[in-house]
């Protein structure tokens, strides 16, 4: 909105989840809100901010970290501080002197920017040497390899080794590789990114029998924590590289014995079900995913048609082919078009 000053209201993030508005947020004053171009200032002071409790804001600090994320894509014009953000695209940290602008005189200013160093978001038809403002985030990188993974190279791993042909086993487990490899790598950026933190929430559910439970006994317990969408994520993501990790081991142990043996073995269908069932969880967690990231109910309608489009594959594929249907709709082919 360049025609108009920005709007502001206090909203609280908890992890990557996107904002919300915070009822229970300290005071703040908005003391101006200017557009200098592509800037959009706005001038704020923070009431009793270091008694917040859950933050490590600290008013004498020198070098007090902040961080601020921005949805590039996004645009949003309206007034309604009650307005739901979307995922961020992108987020950083900058850090301020707080002795500079700390105060404890009830004032409402005007300061001065104590820093103007930063960086230009582009305007309509402008060009920058530097791309490192709009860089991917980590989280979507992570995504895209994952998706990728259970989404496209696995179902076609597992499409080719059900057919009968002198190739299908080096094609398996080339694909397998790269799938594994993208997975294992998603899953390891998600971590890192996640700093290895399970979200967790009050189970609500539970809090009804809590309460029965502390007035039959008089005690006082707190409500017990269970993980959140974006726990179970994380806890699911945990448990299909534990899958990625076991389906590939199994594999081998089956191939030796296999061809030692002549004839499958208790390898062969561990293999099969640890392989499915990673799978499978795998497109459950793209799914809960992208619940957690706040997309539309559309992206998972599309992502759910497509595992269904994906079951159909795997299975009818490699009965048309190997029945030897398709070489004779070839051969009609070839007859029609002489």
């Amino acid at each position: 909105m360049p025609e108009k000053s920005p709007s502001v209201y206090g909203p609280h993030g908890n992890f990557h989840n996107p904002p919300e508005v915070a009822h229970d947020a300290p005071a703040y004053s908005v003391i101006s809100t200017t557009v200098d171009g592509p800037y959009h200032n706005v001038g704020i002071v923070c009431h009793s901010c270091d008694s917040w409790p859950g933050n490590s804001l600290s008013v004498t600090s020198e070098k007090q970290a902040w961080v601020f994320a921005n949805n590039y894509d996004w645009l949003m014009q309206t007034d309604d501080p009650a307005k739901p953000l979307t995922l961020h695209t992108f987020y950083d940290q900058f850090h301020l002197n707080m002795k500079l602008i700390h105060s404890d005189v009830e004032s409402l200013g005007p300061w001065e920017l104590i820093d103007n160093a930063r960086t230009s978001v582009l305007g309509p038809g402008e060009t920058s040497s530097s791309t490192s403002s709009r860089r991917p985030s980590p989280y979507v990188v992570h995504g895209a390899l994952l998706s990728l993974a259970f989404m496209a190279l696995m179902p076609a791993a597992v499409t080719i080794i059900r057919i009968r042909h002198g190739s299908s086993f080096r094609n398996h487990w080339i694909l397998q590789t790269i799938s594994v490899a993208a997975a294992t790598s998603g899953i390891g950026l998600g971590a890192y990114s996640s700093q290895l933190l399970i979200e967790v929430c009050d189970a609500s559910v539970l809090g009804q029998w809590c309460r029965r439970f502390q007035i039959i006994t008089g005690g006082n317990f707190e409500m017990p924590q269970v993980p959140s969408a974006r726990g179970s994520h994380q806890i699911t993501g945990l448990l299909i590289l534990a899958g990625l990790l076991a389906a590939p081991s199994l594999g081998h142990l089956h191939h030796v014995r296999f061809l030692k043996l002549g004839h499958r073995t208790a390898f062969t269908e561990w293999h099969r079900r640890t392989g499915y069932m990673t799978i499978v969880s795998g497109w459950a967690n793209v799914l809960l995913g992208l619940y957690v990231a706040g997309r539309s109910r559309w992206w998972s309608a599309a992502v759910t048609g497509w595992c269904v489009i994906l079951v159909c594959c795997i299975s009818m594929i490699p009965k048309y082919v190997n029945s030897g249907r398709l070489g004779q709709s070839y051969v009609k082919l070839e007859q029609v078009s002489e």
